[in-house]
């Protein structure tokens, strides 16, 4: 409001107070976890790969707008963008010999966290107070991309020596988005919208 009074910010019914606020984030991010070859490849024992991954991601705007001013804008966007996940698998032209095989793309463990998953949220908080009009809005958005796989690719040739073989991809993702206003959303002596 200190700014706006500074340039003579207002209409014909008075002085106008404005607040906005936009929160963006962009997660990319992919755990990969392979063997491919084209010569052979023995072991034993257990041949075991992992790609673990735990993402998480928060967008938060509060655009709450409270003065004395005749005209009082709040506005808030929050937008959480993500792309994320885990990828395993066995490739190449090459035989790959092991006694067990263990191949999995799946969620890192994270202390205190449970369930494993990845968690997004995006919350907006808008608002706006004023002497004659108040218009506010809010929007919270979570774009999520999250995939997990675990394969053996097309071609390769794997040989599992008497013990098992699994292939194991597992994704849990929980998503939250609030919009919502600050106290009673846009309040005014005379028109509020929100």
């Amino acid at each position: 409001e200190g700014r706006l009074s500074e340039y003579d910010a207002e209409t014909s019914e008075g002085s106008v107070t404005v607040a906005g606020a936009v929160a963006v984030t962009d997660l990319k991010g992919k755990a990969r976890a392979y063997l491919a070859t084209d010569q052979a490849v023995t072991t034993t024992g257990l041949l075991s790969l992992q790609a673990l991954d735990n993402s998480d991601a928060s967008a938060t705007a509060d655009g709450s707008a409270t003065g004395s001013a005749s005209t009082g804008v709040g506005v808030a966007v929050a937008i959480n963008l993500a792309q994320a996940g885990g990828q395993a698998y066995l490739g190449g032209a090459g035989t790959i010999s092991a006694h067990d095989v263990s191949v999995k793309a799946g969620r890192a463990s994270r202390a205190g966290e449970t369930p494993l998953a990845d968690v997004f949220s995006a919350e907006a908080v808008s608002g706006a107070t004023a002497g004659s009009v108040g218009v506010a809005g809010a929007l919270a958005l979570n774009v999520v991309d999250v995939t997990s796989s675990a394969v053996v690719q097309t071609g390769t040739t794997v040989a599992v020596g008497g013990g098992n073989a699994s292939l194991t991809a597992e994704n849990t993702t929980a998503s939250t988005a609030i919009a919502k206003p600050e106290g009673e959303g846009a309040a005014a002596g005379s028109v509020g919208v929100g």
